[in-house]
């Protein structure tokens, strides 16, 4: 039972902890051939199953190679029974039977005494003690080594990794701890076991709720009673004289449970994370205090509450404040009376209880109704989702801890919130119902149902204002029924006029341009593009479709694209972007841009192009409103909505054929070779001017758009935009109306400088006519037979193929890979002419066609006679009709052809065959007349 346990706790965590404690590289447990990390051998070592960490090596663990256990002895050389005990160790799993026995009946204590008897402390003597305890502080600022050592902290080895120890007491006065709680030295969080998530600290012994101590409580006339064991570090070594600090070891929720009779006639001070658990948890204390007759004040953060991960004490202390000015209130008799008394809900116990019966669907339909009437969970895609402020982020990415995103709800997180939602009841044996947990299976079966009428859809979070589709603006914070976006500001807001005009909006543009005053545009269409880059989040949830990229582009290096992109993200956010760099994996992007959908990023930035830029994924995001792909860890695909505006910086970038029509282009170019040494700015530094500023340039932006609407969104006659129809007339239109050039106006440069594929494929044309002058069409093989014999005589023919289809030594040129590219670009029109194919006993026959010529439904167009000088005549195809000279796949009837230009070809057996040279039609084979 014990072993079947732990490898239930360790399904699916396996590469996690082969890497751990086995030290294989994480990369190499991705499934994929690597080389063995035991004997060394290239290409044969891989892992089989991640769910139970079964690895194969073909030379030296083909036979025995088992499950995870089986890896870990191969790997380390331990035993069986050592390496059950490993994983146990590092997973931090409680195998006891009950709440007060383990697995062989022995009671807890002797569970935590033989737990604590495992913990190996580490050599303060070991160089890398105080490196190890110096790169936990710098991670938790403004914990300090003195604090950890006040508060009783000392490293261990213990679950795997070397850990923080911290003794928790079930009275204070007690000499022996009752818990031992671990804080990971990494700052990282234990990983989930059972029915557990993930944790911040790890309790030996079980969940036992325990007094941590810093300073000598009975001694202090102040106490102040933090949330979290991090908090009370940081205190810990900033405490005034006559000052201590507590905690307990099970969170918020069980801090009102502990005996306080040591605090009778002390000051005591309450802190709570500025959250909805943090002040319930807060209030629960304060009241368990103030019955013992203590002096209790609550402890006011100046920070907004949030639902969960609001800001704390460490926040707080952080900011450079000292403890002792921390603001604070009195609790009153009338508070402790009301927060103590038990919530009565006998009454709506009717409305809030589901009964536990054979009837699944309607036990799971009430338990989605119960979910529904919550305000902190919502519905995205295929999943439960809620938000949070802390997360981390995806692999590859990087963006601010304090940004609000999206995150799924996990099985363990929805249980416990039907627990809280609802009465489960279950009937007994005499028949009377009696309260129980919610049953597994309710939750899958909440789960697996991927769609929720119900509950709320959440569509996006905006830390700024934004525009409704018809015209207005959201300002109102939380969540907006109309929209299913949820407004968070990041700071206070003035109030949008009613109704703008057009000369609000011109005096609106004016105060935004002063962010970019110093920086060297190429012209003005790419200032406008940067202001279309500004207005566009804003605007993004009120047109239907897509929104392009926006490329910050220079010259050189030091122009500030960087920071020309951070002031457009402070305006609309209040922070700066996430940003990954661009990778070489097309898979490793759609798995990147599959994250960013799911957290609902409202800005990307890839940053520092180099090379090319372009890829398939990027492409289809950047023309998508919504995203489908399998969630990482699911095996359903999800469809997820896609509103981010993306953002790409580099120096002279080459784009992508596909990729440049999607482009907004902002280009900086300095005459200097240093720009970077340029002194003499407006705003020396721009983005404190910014943030100083932000909630004006905000609503400047707004208004623009607010105005326009207002307007009537005025038709300012622009050439359209593929693709972009609903951005170009909300934002493009928007830009020009207050008098700005054309945003789209900076593409086309860059679009015709950039495409490479199209001034490949001009060349290869021009080649192409050079090799067949008379149009009449020439096979691949042909060519490339042509090409090998005379290399000097069709120099840019040769060199437009290299660059269309390389060959993979790189010297031959592969008649395959060409065939396959020329049907790619077939019909592709470039500079009024395009390449054609027609179908001859020969093979392809490939021939330079005018673009003028294309007609529609197998008609030619109207292009005179004299405009088709380099094409056939006509030719029969094989059903009988006549191609167009110009288009041989074309079936438009003419006069049949002379077969007046003839070529002729030996055979081996003594005949001759001929072809027409303008159509190409086969002709009868002759005999030679010297056989």
């Amino acid at each position: 039972m014990y072993v079947k346990k732990i490898k239930d706790a360790a399904a699916g965590r396996w590469p996690d902890i082969l890497s751990q404690l086995g030290g294989v590289d994480l990369g190499r447990l991705d499934g994929q051939h690597h080389p063995c990390p035991k004997c060394g051998g290239a290409d044969r070592f891989r892992m089989i199953d991640k769910a139970d960490g079964s690895l194969f090596c073909n030379q030296c663990f083909s036979e025995k190679n088992g499950d995870g256990f089986a890896a870990l002895q191969w790997l380390t050389g331990c035993t069986f029974p050592e390496s059950v005990k490993m994983v146990a160790d590092h997973l931090g799993a409680n195998t006891s039977s009950n709440g007060h026995h383990d697995g062989n009946g022995k009671a807890k204590g002797d569970k935590l005494a033989a737990n604590i008897a495992k913990l190996k402390d580490t050599n303060k003597n070991h160089p890398s003690y105080g490196q190890l305890i110096d790169s936990y502080c710098k991670a938790k600022p403004p914990i300090t080594p003195a604090g950890i050592k006040i508060a009783g902290g000392k490293l261990v080895k213990g679950c795997g990794q070397v850990c923080i120890r911290l003794d928790g007491f079930k009275q204070i006065g007690d000499t022996e701890p009752s818990a031992v709680v671990l804080l990971r030295v990494d700052s990282k969080m234990f990983s989930a076991i059972g029915s557990l998530a993930e944790r911040k600290s790890h309790t030996l012994g079980g969940s036992i709720n325990s007094w941590v101590l810093a300073g000598d409580v009975h001694a202090a006339h102040t106490i102040i009673d933090v949330e979290g064991l991090p908090d009370l570090l940081a205190a810990a070594s900033i405490l005034p004289d006559g000052w201590a600090a507590v905690t307990n070891t099970s969170g918020a929720k069980a801090r009102g449970k502990l005996s306080r009779k040591w605090a009778k006639g002390k000051r005591i001070i309450v802190v709570g994370d500025a959250d909805q658990p943090g002040q319930e948890g807060q209030r629960l204390a304060a009241v368990a205090y103030h019955k013992v007759e203590a002096d209790v004040l609550l402890a006011v953060l100046p920070y907004p509450i949030e639902t969960t991960h609001g800001k704390d004490l460490r926040d707080w202390l952080n900011e450079g404040n000292k403890i002792e000015d921390l603001p604070t209130e009195p609790i009153t008799d009338e508070q402790a009376e009301e927060w103590g008394r038990k919530p009565n809900r006998s009454a709506a116990v009717d409305e809030q209880s589901i009964v536990i019966d054979t009837n699944e669907a309607r036990i799971i339909n009430e338990a989605v109704e119960a979910l529904a009437a919550r305000d902190d969970i919502y519905q995205r895609g295929s999943n439960l989702v809620h938000i949070v402020c802390s997360s981390k982020p995806p692999k590859g990415i990087s963006r601010p801890a304090e940004s609000p995103r999206i995150i799924p709800v996990r099985e363990p997180r929805i249980q416990e919130l039907l627990a809280d939602s609802a009465t489960w009841l279950s009937p007994g044996e005499e028949g009377e119902l009696k309260k129980v947990h919610p049953p597994r299976w309710a939750v899958k079966g909440v789960v697996a149902r991927d769609q929720w009428p119900e509950i709320r859809r959440l569509e996006a979070i905006v830390e700024s204002p934004v525009l409704r589709a018809d015209g207005t603006v959201l300002q109102e914070t939380g969540y907006d029924p109309s929209t299913g976006i949820f407004f968070k500001p990041s700071c206070e807001f003035p109030e949008v006029p009613a109704r703008p005009d057009l000369d609000r909006a011109v005096a609106a543009c004016q105060a935004l341009l002063e962010v970019v005053e110093d920086f060297p545009f190429a012209d003005d269409s790419h200032c406008a593009a940067w202001l279309a880059g500004v207005l566009t989040p804003i605007a993004r949830y009120a047109f239907c479709g897509p929104s392009p990229l926006f490329l910050n582009d220079a010259n050189v290096r030091g122009c500030g694209k960087s920071l020309l992109t951070d002031a457009s993200s402070l305006i609309t956010t209040g922070r700066e972007m996430a940003r990954m760099t661009l990778p070489r994996d097309d898979d490793e992007l759609r798995k990147r841009i599959t994250a960013l959908a799911v957290a609902g990023e409202p800005l990307i930035l890839i940053d520092n192009i180099a090379g090319t830029f372009g890829s398939a994924s990027l492409d289809a995001a950047l023309t998508a409103t919504s995203w489908s792909d399998r969630i990482l860890g699911q095996t359903t695909i999800a469809t997820l909505p896609l509103y981010a505006t993306w953002y790409a910086t580099g120096n002279n970038v080459i784009l992508a054929a596909d990729t440049s029509r999607r482009v907004v282009h902002i280009r900086l170019e300095s005459p200097e070779e240093s720009p970077e040494e340029r002194t003499g700015f407006h705003h020396a530094d721009l983005l404190a001017w910014v943030r100083q500023h932000r909630p004006r340039l905000t609503m400047a932006a707004v208004e623009i758009l607010s105005a326009y609407c207002h307007a009537g969104r005025p038709n300012m006659k622009l050439t359209p935009w593929g693709s972009f129809e609903g951005w170009s007339d909300l934002v493009r239109q928007a830009v020009v109306w207050v008098g700005m050039e054309d945003p789209g106006a900076s593409r086309t440069d860059l679009t015709s400088q950039s495409d490479r594929e199209a001034m490949a494929l001009r060349q290869l044309i021009t080649g192409w006519e050079e090799i067949d002058p008379s149009s009449s069409g020439i096979t691949v093989a042909a060519v490339v037979r042509e090409l090998a014999e005379q290399p000097a005589l069709y120099e840019g023919l040769r060199a437009a193929l290299f660059e269309l289809a390389p060959p993979r030594d790189g010297k031959t040129l592969n008649p395959r890979s060409i065939g396959m590219k020329l049907h790619h670009l077939r019909r592709r029109v470039v500079g009024g002419r395009f390449l054609d194919r027609r179908t001859t006993n020969m093979g392809a026959m490939w021939l330079v066609c005018s673009g003028e010529t294309r007609g529609t439904k197998g008609t030619t167009g109207t292009t005179p006679r004299h405009a088709r000088t380099r094409a056939h005549a006509h030719a029969r195809n094989s059903t009988g009709t006549e191609n167009s000279p110009s288009s041989p796949t074309s079936t438009s009837a003419s006069n049949p052809c002379p077969h007046t230009n003839v070529v002729e070809e030996e055979t081996f057996d003594g005949y001759i065959n001929q072809t027409c040279r303008d159509c190409g039609e086969r002709l009868r084979c002759k005999r030679q007349e010297n056989r």
